[in-house]
Order: C-alpha cells, then sequence, then structure tokens
C-alpha cells in the first residue's frame, strides 16, 4: 500500500487519469470515455476552460459597472448611483450564466469534432 502512495508513477497515473475525466463533456461523456478505453486524450481541460471564462467575465463585467457607476456619478449625480450598483448585482449571476452555458455549448462542439 505504501507503494501506490508513496510511488511517483502511481501519481503521474492518477493525474494523468484526472485530466482525462476532465476533458469529458459531462458525465455522459465520461461513460463514453470509459467504455471507449483504451484511448488517449485530446488534452481539453473542460474544468479549466469553464473556469477562465467565468473569471474573465466577472472580471470584465465588474470594470465596465465600475465605469458605468462612475461616469454617471460624475456626469448626472452620485445620488442615485447605488440602483446601478443593485441592478448590476442582481444581472451578474444570470449574465454570468448565459456566458458560461454558452462558453461550454462552443467546448462540445469542439470535442465532438
Amino acid at each position: 500500500m505504501r507503494a501506490i502512495l508513496d510511488g511517483s508513477a502511481y501519481r503521474e497515473a492518477a493525474e494523468a487519469c484526472s485530466a482525462d475525466f476532465r476533458s469529458c463533456p459531462g458525465t455522459a461523456g465520461a461513460a463514453e470515455f470509459i467504455e471507449n478505453a483504451p484511448h488517449t486524450s485530446n488534452g481539453i481541460d473542460l474544468v479549466a476552460d469553464m473556469n477562465r471564462t467565468g473569471k474573465r467575465f466577472q472580471l470584465f463585467y465588474w470594470l465596465l459597472v465600475l465605469l458605468v457607476i462612475n461616469l454617471t456619478g460624475f456626469l448626472v449625480g452620485w445620488k442615485f448611483v447605488w440602483i446601478l450598483g443593485v441592478a448590476a448585482g442582481i444581472f451578474s449571476t444570470p449574465l454570468s450564466n448565459a456566458v458560461q452555458k454558452r462558453k461550454y455549448t462552443s467546448l462540445i462542439k469542439k470535442l465532438r469534432k
């Protein structure tokens, strides 16, 4: 048992297996992956790609919100800019979900080609 826990070959194989499963499009893709073994992965990590897309969207979204709030505050006045902040918070999740869904769809199309 210690040979498995301490062996670098086992760790590397487990990491490769993990990367293969992460490149599968959902549970159906993972089942198909297992059923079609032996095989090689195309190296696309869906989880990492989705996380990068989500982080990028959130960064640009909130930078844009800050820009709009500041422009509104300077040009119109600061009295009601809190409304823009509340609206941005409300719309953040549905917009982020739409971006994630679009990225997921494009990745699945790429994987199926």
